[in-house]
């Protein structure tokens, strides 16, 4: 098998990432700890009603007065722990989609 090499000038005002460590920059710009639901949905890119449907789902997995990452608004606003719900979701991914029926 042939190995073929192509050269790239990138002009010096440009710098390469690997996508790792552009997430890892990434997040070290956005640094709080809490977030509210706007910023999940940014997170996340998922609408709305699909959030709405995986946090009523999963609330006994979430609730934060059950060890979860989510605040619950019981009247006021919802509050997510931002890497705890990143991870939550990323572990769950597979099974959250298969138990989609919509």
């Amino acid at each position: 098998m042939q190995t073929l090499e192509l050269k790239v000038n990138i002009p010096d005002e440009y710098v390469l990432f690997k996508r790792d460590d552009l997430e890892e920059l990434q997040d070290k710009i956005d640094e709080r700890v809490w977030i509210g639901f706007n910023d999940l949905k940014s997170l996340t890119g998922l609408e709305r009603n699909k959030l709405d449907t995986i946090l009523k789902r999963y609330r006994n997995e979430l609730d934060v007065y059950k060890g979860g990452p989510v605040k619950y608004p019981d009247g006021g606003k919802w509050s997510f722990e931002k890497d705890g719900i990143r991870q939550w979701l990323k572990d769950n991914h597979s099974r959250i989609w298969k138990e989609d029926k919509t």
